[in-house]
């Protein structure tokens, strides 16, 4: 593009690419803008607990807005309550997906029904998942014929979608983890210790039980090469990293984003979104702001700066 310095902006995974290059060509950097910041400094037992304390605090928040705000659909009750009943029903088998009918919901499934709505935060579409799932008749648990089994989707098929099916010899398994698992060195040495961790991260997020984490540990087991495995920053720029966080992020927790900052030192400058969500740049008008007299103007916020929570719910 004939230019001398980058100008970065990336967003949760994508945050990897700019500290990475931020390392190898650290005065090649004009401004980065790190939103949303994954820790790639962590151990399988870090990974999981930090992701698991993090969507449970995303969980609380949801479960505090309804508490307060008659627009929940679930105002008035114990949403934990409600929501253990359709955990209960979900480990029976007898719990379908609200959003597509015919797909029976695992625990596992249920838990990422719950986090894919905290991204937003869409917590008025959440509680009315929740209420309709609740109010719903239970599905059959053992079909009185394969047929009336047909329509219902297996919890693998649900988590991994087919690929199109041209022809026997054009099918191939979905591999939808495949760059992550060249950046993250998770080993599990037997079902002993997975079985080890799930127990822990029930202790550590009763509500959701199964961090997005999971998913990326159980599909990386048994790769043979980590290209790129995790290791602490070494970052020494001449300008000074901006890293964007969520106080309530479900995905990128607030502990790797100041987990990251302790790395860069005085090599980055963290802001903090008072608010929830995956990302804050497109919600929140203050960190905008912040962030485009960054990139912009070269003109880093002061430590410590922070942007108040704005209602986008109510």
């Amino acid at each position: 593009m004939g230019e001398s310095r980058l100008t970065f902006h990336g967003s949760s995974y994508g945050t990897l690419l700019g500290l990475q290059y931020a390392e190898l060509f650290p005065h090649r950097v004009r401004a980065m803008v790190l939103e949303s910041v994954v820790d790639h400094s962590l151990g399988t037992r870090s990974f999981l607990d930090t992701q698991a304390v993090a969507a449970q605090d995303s969980f609380d928040e949801f479960v505090a807005w309804c508490a307060a705000v008659t627009r929940c659909a679930l105002h008035g009750q114990d949403v934990r309550e409600v929501w253990a009943g359709l955990r209960a029903r979900a480990e029976r088998g007898d719990l379908i997906d609200p959003d597509r009918p015919g797909t029976r919901l695992t625990p596992y499934l249920l838990s990422r029904l719950a986090q894919r709505a905290l991204y937003g935060p869409d917590w008025p579409g959440l509680a009315d998942d929740i209420a309709t799932m609740a109010t719903a008749p239970a599905a059959a648990v053992a079909p009185a014929s394969p047929a009336a089994a047909a329509p219902v989707a297996s919890a693998a098929t649900a988590a991994h979608p087919a690929a199109p099916v041209t022809g026997a010899e054009d099918q191939a398994t979905p591999y939808p983890f495949a760059v992550f698992c060249q950046d993250w060195s998770l080993p599990v040495r037997d079902h002993r210790e997975y079985a080890k961790h799930l127990r822990r991260l029930t202790r550590l997020a009763p509500d959701l039980r199964y961090p997005q984490a999971v998913f990326a540990v159980s599909t990386c087991l048994g790769t043979p090469t980590v290209a790129n495995p995790q290791h602490r920053l070494k970052v020494r720029t001449d300008v000074p990293l901006l890293l964007a966080a969520t106080r309530h992020d479900p995905a990128s927790g607030y502990e790797w984003a100041t987990n990251v900052a302790r790395q860069l030192g005085r090599h980055g400058v963290l802001v903090t979104y008072e608010g929830s969500g995956h990302g804050s740049y497109t919600t929140s008008p203050c960190m905008e702001a912040v962030v485009d007299r960054y990139l912009v103007g070269g003109v880093a916020p002061a430590r410590g700066t922070r942007c108040p929570a704005v209602d986008l719910t109510s």
